[in-house]
């Protein structure tokens, strides 16, 4: 049996998927021990090792590719990946992400957030970017014309519509989500946002109260 530099060991017996118990595991492996381009065993033989499927070691490949934590190299196999997902990267006494402090007065808490959100990310491809749409579902060229034939007639479109977005772009959206995702919805229940973060911001103004973890 080929031997492999970690120290993993699954419950056989666990109600936990063997492939998320190993996710879970080379985390740890990647907190603790790895280095950003450290390469991972070959799928084949770390599954020998583990006495598992093939099938179990490539999903948890697949998931810490997906989720930021490896890069998915041709040639060279899966690898530690140079930037960590932004939510490792915490103070371990805080929780939150480390805030440079040298030589400036102490910050009031509501300050300190507003430092941390400062601190941009530069995001991979990663759920929930902020900055990477599906580019091959984009219509671009579709796009383009609407845009073109509205810029054309501002004169229509010079006022302040409705706060959660314009009524017709509402519809044609509730018509979408009906057809094509099986969401029934009225246009009034839908809000359109400037993008994904105010989006989050909303919700969690709407769903959490100060302090809440």
């Amino acid at each position: 049996m080929t031997p492999h530099p970690f120290s993993i060991k699954l419950d056989q017996t666990s109600v936990v998927p063997l492939n998320e118990q190993l996710t879970k595991a080379l985390q740890e492996e990647i907190r603790h021990r790895l280095h950003p381009g450290d390469r991972l065993p070959a799928s084949r033989i770390l599954a020998e090792c583990l006495g598992i499927s093939r099938n179990t070691v490539t999903a948890a490949y697949k998931r810490l590719v997906d989720e930021g934590w490896c890069d998915a190299r041709v040639g060279s196999g899966t690898c530690v990946a140079e930037h960590l997902p932004l939510r490792e990267r915490r103070d371990p006494r805080t929780g939150r992400p480390p805030i440079e402090t040298a030589g400036l007065p102490e910050l009031s808490e509501r300050a300190q957030l507003a430092l941390c959100a400062a601190q941009f990310h530069v995001q991979t491809e990663e759920p929930l970017a902020v900055a990477a749409p599906d580019y091959d579902s984009l219509p671009g060229k579709k796009w383009t014309q609407i845009v073109a034939r509205i810029s054309k007639s501002p004169w229509m479109h010079n006022s302040y519509c409705h706060p959660g977005g314009w009524g017709p772009f509402r519809r044609v959206l509730a018509d979408h989500l009906r057809s094509a995702r099986g969401i029934s919805c009225d246009p009034e229940q839908i809000i359109i946002t400037s993008g994904i973060q105010q989006g989050l911001a909303l919700c969690a103004q709407i769903l959490f109260n100060p302090g809440d973890a």
